[in-house]
């Protein structure tokens, strides 16, 4: 919403931010799997 409002792409800020949520989503558990053995 704020991509549109500020005259930018916001389809591709909208694929940006869904892309960055799910590799959180995968990556935070499994450093925590990772890192917690150490």
């Amino acid at each position: 919403m704020l991509a549109r409002q500020m005259g930018g792409d916001a389809p591709l800020m909208a694929a940006v931010v869904a892309f960055t949520t799910l590799g959180a989503l995968f990556t935070m558990p499994l450093m925590l799997f990772l890192f917690g053995f150490l």
